[in-house]
C-alpha cells in the first residue's frame, strides 16, 4: 500500500487483537471461533485463496481485518480508529472479494441495519442487497441483511 503498509493473511496470534474490535465478542467463546476461522483458511494451503486478511503496518502492528465465516460469508471488516479513512477497509473487501471470484465461489456478506460505513463501502464495490425485505433472524431489532455480488 502507499503508506508501506501490507495486506496478508491473518495469523492465529492476530485473535486477540481481531476478537477485542469485534462488537459480538464474548468473553470466552468470540476468540476460539475467530482463531478457528483464521486456522480453517490457512489450512486451504494457498495463501493467495485465504479470505481472512489483514493489514500490517510498518511497526508491524494489525491496523484492519476481513474474516470469512465457515458458511462462506464475508464479516468482522474492521478498520482500527486510528487509521480510518486511509482505505484500508476498501481494500480488504476488494482483495478478499477478488479472491473468493477467482475461486468461482459466492460472494456473500451479512451487514447490520444501520453500519452506514459497511453499507456505502459495500455498495461502491457493486455489492447489494440480496433482497431488502429479508432480514438474518438474529432476534435483535438491528437485523443482518444479506449482500451479495454478482460475479
Amino acid at each position: 500500500l502507499k503508506d508501506g503498509s501490507i495486506i496478508r493473511p491473518l495469523k492465529v496470534s492476530d485473535a486477540s487483537i481481531v476478537d477485542s474490535w469485534w462488537d459480538e465478542r464474548s468473553s470466552t467463546k468470540s476468540h476460539s471461533k475467530i482463531a478457528r476461522l483464521i486456522m480453517k483458511e490457512n489450512s486451504i494451503g494457498n495463501k493467495r485463496s485465504c479470505c481472512c486478511l489483514g493489514i500490517e503496518g510498518m511497526d508491524g502492528k494489525l491496523r484492519a481485518c476481513i474474516l470469512r465465516y465457515e458458511g462462506g460469508a464475508l464479516g468482522m471488516l474492521h478498520v482500527d480508529e486510528s487509521y480510518r479513512r486511509l482505505g484500508y477497509g476498501h481494500t480488504l473487501l476488494a482483495e478478499a472479494t477478488k479472491r473468493l471470484e477467482q475461486q468461482d465461489l459466492e460472494c456473500v456478506a451479512f451487514i447490520v441495519d444501520g453500519n452506514h460505513a459497511s453499507e456505502t463501502l459495500f455498495t461502491k464495490q457493486g455489492w447489494t442487497r440480496a433482497d431488502p425485505t429479508v432480514k438474518r433472524k438474529t432476534g435483535r431489532r438491528k437485523a443482518k441483511r444479506k449482500w451479495i455480488k454478482q460475479t
